[in-house]
């Protein structure tokens, strides 16, 4: 639980560990809070002979920003496709030149 300054409970960031005896293989899930543009990632660690476990804290500033540039590079792309101009494979229209005469008026 992330405690606040007067020591109320702010978030609470649920972290499991999983073992799998078939297999013999142990996997971490990791707990993540989202803090505005900021994440607090808690992982469990492997436990002491002492039975203490040993817990992992991350703060990425700023990493969901990763998902705008993501927004910004789709919004380009479809940006780019609006000009028939630059699209490859797209046929041109053909204009028709305002001084050319008509092949039926040469008579």
């Amino acid at each position: 639980a992330l405690l606040g300054a007067d020591g109320s409970t702010t978030a609470v960031i649920t972290s499991a560990k999983r073992s799998y005896p078939v297999r013999q293989m142990t996997t971490t899930e990791s707990g993540i809070k989202t803090i505005g543009f900021s994440q607090l990632y808690l992982s469990l660690g492997d436990e002491g002979t002492d039975g203490s476990v040993v817990v992992r804290l991350w703060w990425k500033p700023l990493v969901t920003l990763i998902w705008g540039g993501g927004l910004v590079m789709m919004a380009g792309a479809a940006m780019s496709l609006m000009d028939r101009r630059l699209r490859i494979g797209a046929p041109s229209r053909r204009r028709k030149s305002a001084g050319a005469v008509p092949s039926a008026s040469l008579l």
